[in-house]
């Protein structure tokens, strides 16, 4: 007999004619309190004790109240095996869920906090005494939260058995990592950490300073302050720093140590930490393991990283991740020295077919990380660096990507080109060198290296000038750039997309793209501008006419309430205009950058005259857009808002206008208007009910993560009623 079966064997327990009795008590009370509400559903608790086993069954008062005695869900709690389980009897189903986690019909009242508990002392002692073994008055829990605490209990205690069953993994795997070489503190900080300096005191006739590669004092002529050079002693690249102004010199690096482990290989990451106090000469190292990449010879991977866990630090199956707590993210793939005694036994037997000694010996500081997971996915990686192609094997390492032909077994035919342009490739190898010389192969034109190398600085391939190579040259594209690029003093690349832009607005414009005078414009950023004037005018045009046709009165409200909202006065800093239609309503909208000329809601107000958009513009310029009000019809101001829906400093001064605005406009309005105003009120309070029911938030911008209603309410201005024309 296996557990459940076992656990279904314990005696059946039925409901006692006490709390039928009390739950059709219950039922009739809740009945006549005058309310609409459904009546609220009671948890009854019943308990027994079999072999250690205890179970607890729950009953529901609506159900005893419907002739149901079943219990709705069976609790078992084993003391011993630290255990618990839930059964269901409605769906015959069992259930490894925490009480709280249980789904009970509406209004089932389960906890302290919400309603009464109806379990009798006998049960309840029962459950407290079998849960928490020694009763204690003062600590006494109800029947709920005795059971959620043993539930709550086993999680902990099963999440602590896993933690330490992983911890033991862990640590057998951890005692296989090889101890460090003897002389790894000095290549750490002689090569790992390979940023040198030479300190030496301010004046004019110093002659020596000390080397922190020598840790000596070494002959200098005319040193000046952060500028590079070579010590005259050992020869390595140095910087100069001054005594007096240096402070305190602090740097950070990443080195790297490859081991043999196992049937495999642990590459470790160290971040060292290199610091030279103010005057003092001998740096402080601080050297951190932070990783372990467990490899087996087919390069698959488990990392490890250390950090903290439960209040100590240890060592973690998973990718170390850095940021702060709310946005953390993986780590990336950061370059460093790697040591190099390692490498040779390693190499007859896991780098054999890789490349990566090869790679190594010529290449300063890599991440070796990359380079094995990138070798995974492109095997062709060995080729490329057998044949020299470091800068693409640099480049692929970076991310940038390459297309090769796999079907292939040789290399040019993976790089698809030929023994001539593989010894050019050689002479400044890079990705987008070799998507030229394809380039050449597909088009079947032969271009100079010198044109090649011009679009390359610039980061420019084959893709980027396809758009015109049926009408233009390379050569004639590299000119044309190159003086658009001079005369108006911008980047080639800057350039390159203004053309390409403007090619495509004049296609839509149905202009003529393949007469020279088009696509060759002399003053190309001024043909860009008339075009995209054009553009907009065209579309807006089209758009008008769009919701001209779905709003055909609006035209003919704004022309009705002109006489009453406009307002300007030569006293005041600010004027409000009333638009002349859905035209000027769309060119507000696209000028300012918020949502009128996209958004139908604010259309359908002004046709059905609940609110109106007006113009708030500073009277010395009104013919540019400042403001964008949304007013309802006795002057109340919903909304005012500038570029980007935001509010600029000058909104107290502005609140200010608006006040004295609407004590104008009251004399002006009609009883009509303040039906209107009445119907509009009603709406906006409708409204601001279901934002906040909904809880519609805010996620971008100056109001990001506040309520909607909560902005809008701040930004009303409703008119004074009680001295309107004060």
């Amino acid at each position: 007999m296996n557990y459940r079966d076992k656990l279904l064997k314990i005696r059946a327990l039925k409901p006692t004619e006490e709390m039928v009795a009390v739950a059709r008590e219950k039922r009739k009370r809740s009945s006549n309190m005058g309310l609409s509400t459904e009546p609220q559903n009671y948890i009854f608790y019943r308990s027994c004790l079999e072999d250690g086993i205890l179970k607890i069954s729950l009953f529901l008062s609506e159900e005893l109240n419907n002739g149901k005695y079943t219990p709705f869900y069976n609790v078992f709690l084993d003391y011993e095996k630290r255990r618990d389980l839930v059964y269901d009897c409605r769906n015959q189903k069992w259930k490894h869920s925490i009480l709280y986690n249980l789904s009970f019909p509406e209004n089932t009242s389960y906890a302290k906090e919400y309603a009464e508990e109806y379990t009798y002392e006998d049960y309840r002692d029962q459950i407290q005494e079998y849960v928490f073994r020694e009763r204690n008055p003062l600590c006494a829990q109800d029947t709920w939260d005795s059971i959620v605490h043993f539930q709550e209990e086993n999680r902990e205690t099963a999440r602590l058995r896993k933690e330490e069953k992983l911890s033991a993994q862990i640590n057998r795997k951890m005692e296989l990592v090889p101890a460090l070489p003897g002389d790894w503190e000095k290549w750490v900080e002689k090569v790992g950490a390979d940023k040198n300096y030479i300190f030496y005191d301010s004046g004019k006739n110093v002659r020596t300073g000390y080397c922190t590669y020598c840790e000596r004092e070494v002959p200098i002529i005319k040193p000046k302050y952060n500028k590079a050079g070579r010590c005259s002693r050992c020869k390595k690249k140095v910087q100069y720093k001054s005594n007096g102004k240096r402070g305190t010199v602090f740097n950070k690096y990443e080195v790297y140590l490859i081991q043999k482990c196992g049937d495999g290989f642990v590459l470790r990451c160290f971040n060292v930490q290199k610091r030279y106090t103010m005057r003092n000469n001998a740096p402080d190292i601080n050297c951190l393991e932070r990783r372990r990449l467990f490899y087996s010879s087919d390069f698959t991977m488990e990392e490890y990283h250390y950090g903290w866990e439960n209040w100590c630090m240890k060592w973690k199956k998973g990718r170390l991740r850095v940021g702060g707590l709310l946005f953390s993210h993986p780590i990336e793939y950061p370059e460093g020295r790697i040591y190099g005694k390692t490498i040779p036994s390693l190499s007859k037997h896991f780098f054999r077919h890789t490349g990566f000694i090869e790679f190594f010996r010529k290449e300063k500081s890599f991440c070796p990380e990359k380079y094995f997971e990138t070798y995974v996915d492109m095997p062709s990686l060995e080729q490329l660096v057998k044949a020299d192609l470091l800068g693409i094997v640099r480049d692929v390492l970076k991310g940038k990507s390459i297309a090769l032909d796999e079907t292939k077994t040789d290399l040019l035919g993976k790089l698809q080109i030929n023994h001539a342009q593989l010894s050019r490739l050689r002479n400044g190898d890079c990705v987008e060198r070799l998507k030229w010389l394809r380039y050449e192969n597909e088009t079947g034109k032969s271009l100079d290296d010198d044109l090649i190398s011009w679009y390359i600085m610039r980061n420019m391939g084959p893709n980027s000038i396809s758009f015109i190579k049926d009408r233009m040259s390379e050569i004639q594209v590299k000119n044309y750039l190159s003086r658009q690029a001079f005369e108006n003093e911008e980047q080639v690349k800057d350039i390159l997309h203004i053309w390409r832009d403007y090619l495509y607005m004049a296609e839509k414009l149905g202009w003529d793209t393949q007469d020279a005078i088009i696509y060759r414009a002399r003053k190309l950023i001024q043909r860009h501008e008339e075009a995209t004037r054009c553009l907009r005018r065209k579309g807006l045009k089209a758009l008008t006419a769009e919701k001209e046709a779905a709003f055909p009165t609006i035209r003919q409200i704004y022309n009705s309430i002109r006489k009453k909202y406009e307002y300007c006065d030569e006293k005041e800093t600010y004027a409000v205009l009333v638009p002349s239609g859905i035209e000027d309503l769309l060119e507000e909208g696209k000028c300012l950058n918020h949502c009128i000329d996209v958004n139908d809601i604010y259309l359908n107000r002004i046709a059905d005259r609940e609110t109106y958009i007006l113009f708030l513009r500073k009277r010395e310029n009104p013919l540019q857009p400042y403001y964008t009000l949304e007013v309802e019809p006795n002057g109340t101001v919903r909304q005012k808002r500038t570029y980007y829906n935001r509010q600029e400093n000058d909104i107290d001064e502005i609140n200010k206008f608006l006040k004295r605005w609407q004590k104008i406009i009251a004399k002006r309005l009609s009883d009509q208007d303040e039906l209107w105003a009445k119907e509009s009120k009603k709406k906006r309070e409708e409204e601001f009910f279901k934002l906040r029911r909904e809880e519609k938030m805010i996620f971008a911008g100056n109001y990001k993560g506040r309520l909607l209603a909560d902005i809008l309410k701040e930004d009303l201005m409703e008119v004074d009623e009680e001295n309107p024309a004060a």
